[in-house]
Order: C-alpha cells, then structure tokens, then sequence
C-alpha cells in the first residue's frame, strides 16, 4: 500500500535493479564504445564483472532467509532482478559463490508463470546455470 515500508523497500529495491545493478553490465558488452584496443576493452569488461559480482554480494545478503527479495511472497522487484540476474549467464559472470542466488533464481525460475513466459519468447535456457 502507499506510504508503507513495505512500497518503499520496494521502490529502493526497484531503483536498485534498474539503475546501480542494470547499468553494470553495459561496460561488459559495450566495451567497444570506450576503446578500441582489445587489450583495454578486456580491462573495462573485467572492471566491470569486478562491479557486478559486488552488487550480487549485495542481492546475495538481501536474500538470507527469505524467498523472494522482499520477503516471502513474489513481487514485481522479483521478475525485474531475475531478468537482470540472468544477464550473468550472457556476461560471463560466475553465480556459482552465491548460494541464497541460485536458491532465489529456481524458486522464481520454476513459477508456473515465469516458466510460460520463457517458453512462450523461447527462452527456457535463459536460466542461469
């Protein structure tokens, strides 16, 4: 509801994904648009999987004792951070040091919804392995 810390933990967690986290991966598959230099592209890529994996350190916290990042129940923060969380996946950034993670990402991942969205965009091994 409106005005409760249960919306703004929400909104911070919303915020969060969208911009700190989200933003991270850019210099992952766009290194290119800093430099052309193979040598300093493999530099930025790794800066910025150094930048992802403290954020996940963060989410990995966060999810102590909880199923879903807010708590027991599914929200929408959830399908916006397992979409990002699987970006991982495509990046190359290992999840495998983070256990409450991968714990997280099978409960959502086998949600009857989540699992029809992925079938339905092709996208059932879009789960982070």
């Amino acid at each position: 509801a409106a005005g409760t810390p249960a919306r703004d933990q929400a909104r911070a967690w919303l915020s969060f994904v969208a911009s700190d986290f989200q933003k991270g991966f850019l210099p992952i598959g766009f290194a290119d648009r800093w430099t052309q230099i193979p040598e300093a592209q493999a530099e930025i890529r790794n800066a910025a999987k150094a930048g992802v994996e403290k954020h996940l350190e963060y989410i990995n916290a966060a999810l102590e004792g909880k199923n879903f990042i807010l708590g027991a129940e599914y929200s929408l923060v959830d399908a916006h951070l397992f979409v990002v969380l699987g970006w991982c996946k495509w990046s190359a950034v290992p999840l495998a040091p983070f256990a409450n993670i991968q714990s997280y990402l099978r409960r959502v991942y086998e949600r009857p919804a989540v699992q029809k969205i992925l079938k339905d965009e092709n996208l059932l091994d879009f789960f982070p392995t």
